[in-house]
């Protein structure tokens, strides 16, 4: 049954938050906040959020607008807050970054929140005095936060993309998609010009039946990375995960001759999740690298190699980052990849030593740090498993680290606790992480925040907190 449903909230993925007449939670996708709508729920549980899907927007938010991609009728999540007005996304942004901080961070009470198993009751008193404390952190948080810097551009930004290849009917579709809705893409307005025209050739390939599958490979085994090079062009490398190896020919024989790639490659690699570190190379042609700015020079690398997506931001990011660090210091760069702050912060006058798990990253800053008589030390260690000694923090005068979605480690904020030097700066790709880690770090309070929308139309939100010792 269809129930109208008034949208208050967003979720941290773009599904619009509402309450029905008992007070319950309910996530709607495709809805926003201000809307009114008709949606129909989906079969849960007794406790928890509930989900639905709308049935018919019955009152607009005034900050809606026409959604510029066509797949995102046919329920691609790629881009839920393409609807929204740029402004409204940016305040939305901002105030989800404070809510998930006063929510979830180490000012919050250590005990279990009410209403989960174990946790003690509180009095109307305790509630209160708890309300309270929370308004006036929010209070403060809002006043260190600064408003969300915009984005350069808000279409054809991003530099890659990475769709699945998946068999239908004797051929292949490429999809995007998240497991509960799989959409069938030809073309994808985020992504730069170069990376649109070599989709849309590839498609018409597919849709040719180019490509025949294997059906040896399971389902979401093969994934395509398209990415810009620098260069107005496109490069593109399949991944196939398996752990033996196969004919790359019927692979090789679709990605050949297409004028908007620069060269590709066809790899191996034995999981999804190592596949950008640790993969094989079983065939290739063309020009593969790709080129990144660094100043006013360019550093050259693999098309593995991790850099923020949004081109006409780095820049940008990197100047907000090191606002507050003291020039001509020693910086230490955690998860720093090729060293996209370590060598800005050199090239200003300083010392830095980029730490990462990426050989080919480490690689290329090392080559490009040597070719331009830069001092930085480049360093690989997987931080998940150790910190090591030799990064000596008593000589450091600032940390900036840089970790994946996930969060930095645990051992990691712990050493920096415990010994990190006067400043650290956190740049965090996710709220949620980033106020967990803030708990890990008592030693320090935080003076600074600065959200940077590095991902228009979606709700990923890139943030730069800016930390004192205080003890």
């Amino acid at each position: 049954m269809a129930i109208v449903y008034h949208v208050t909230d967003l979720t941290s993925d773009g599904r619009g938050v509402a309450r029905t007449e008992e007070g319950r939670v309910v996530f709607l996708a495709g809805a926003m906040p201000g809307d009114r709508v008709l949606a129909a729920l989906e079969a849960q549980g007794t406790k928890g959020p509930l989900t639905g899907r709308v049935r018919e927007i019955l009152v607009p938010s005034p900050d809606r607008r026409e959604h510029p991609c066509p797949h995102y009728a046919e329920g691609c999540p790629a881009s839920p807050l393409g609807v929204l007005e740029d402004r409204a996304e940016r305040d939305w942004k901002r105030h989800h970054l404070l809510e998930t901080l006063v929510r979830m961070g180490p000012w919050v009470e250590r005990d279990a929140p009410p209403g989960t198993p174990g946790a003690p009751r509180l009095s109307d008193e305790e509630q209160r005095t708890r309300n309270e404390e929370r308004e006036r952190l929010r209070a403060r948080l809002d006043g260190m936060t600064g408003a969300t810097l915009p984005s350069l551009a808000s279409l054809h930004y991003r530099d890659r993309i990475e769709p699945r290849l998946e068999p239908l009917q004797g051929g292949w579709r490429m999809l995007y998609g998240k497991g509960e809705v799989d959409v069938a893409l030809a073309d994808c307005l985020l992504a730069s010009v170069a990376i649109r025209e070599a989709m849309q050739a590839l498609s018409v390939r597919l849709k040719e039946g180019m490509l025949k599958p294997d059906p040896s490979f399971s389902r979401r085994s093969v994934r395509l990375l398209l990415r810009s090079n620098g260069r107005e062009q496109a490069v593109a490398v399949l991944f196939v995960m398996t752990g033996r190896k196969f004919d790359p020919a019927p692979y090789v024989q679709w990605l050949r001759d297409i004028p908007a790639l620069a060269g590709w490659q066809v790899r191996m690699a034995r999981q999804v999740k190592t596949r950008m570190t640790h993969s094989t190379i079983l065939a290739e042609a063309g020009d593969t690298g790709i080129m990144i700015r660094v100043g006013t020079q360019s550093l050259q690398a693999p098309p593995t190699i991790f850099t923020q997506a949004n081109e006409s931001m780095r820049d940008r990011l990197v100047e907000v980052a090191l606002d507050d660090v003291v020039t001509g210091g020693n910086l230490l760069d955690l998860y720093g990849g090729y060293g996209s702050f370590g060598l800005e912060y050199v090239r200003r006058g300083g010392r830095a030593t980029v730490v990462d798990t990426a050989p080919d990253a480490l690689a290329a800053g090392w080559q490009f740090a040597r070719e331009h008589d830069l001092e930085v030390d480049f360093i690989e260690a997987d931080l998940a498993r150790r910190f090591p000694r030799r990064l000596a923090l008593e000589t450091r005068d600032a940390v900036l680290l840089d970790p994946p979605r996930g969060g930095a480690g645990r051992n990691v904020l712990k050493v920096l606790d415990a010994h990190g030097p006067g400043r650290l700066v956190y740049v965090s790709c996710h709220p949620a992480t980033l106020a967990r880690d803030l708990g890990r770090l008592p030693a320090y309070r935080l003076v600074r925040l600065t959200p940077v929308d590095m991902f228009p139309q979606t709700p990923d939100l890139e943030t730069v907190a800016v930390l004192q010792r205080d003890r």
